[in-house]
C-alpha cells in the first residue's frame, strides 16, 4: 500500500501537467498554431523531468539549430 501512495505522489504532477498542456497543445493544433503546440509539449516535458528529479544535460545543442526535426533520446546512464 505504501508503494501505491508513493507512486501516486510521485506521478500525480505528471498527470496534471499532461492534462493542462495537452489541452493547450490540442487547441493550438486545431487552430494551426504549431509553435504554441510545441511550446506546450516542451513545457510539459521539462516540468515532468524537474518534478521527478531527472537531471538533464544538453550537449552540442547547436546541432539542433541546424536540424530542428531531430529527436535525441538516451535511456541509460553514461559518463
Amino acid at each position: 500500500m505504501r508503494k501505491l501512495f508513493s507512486g501516486i505522489k510521485n506521478w500525480s504532477h505528471v498527470l496534471f501537467r499532461m492534462a493542462w498542456y495537452f489541452g493547450i497543445s490540442f487547441i493550438a493544433f486545431c487552430i494551426r498554431k504549431p509553435k504554441l503546440a510545441h511550446w506546450a509539449m516542451r513545457k510539459w516535458c521539462i516540468g515532468c523531468c524537474k518534478g521527478l528529479g531527472i537531471h538533464t544535460v544538453l550537449k552540442n545543442g547547436h546541432i539542433l539549430q541546424e536540424n530542428p526535426q531531430a529527436v535525441l533520446v538516451s535511456n541509460h546512464l553514461s559518463s
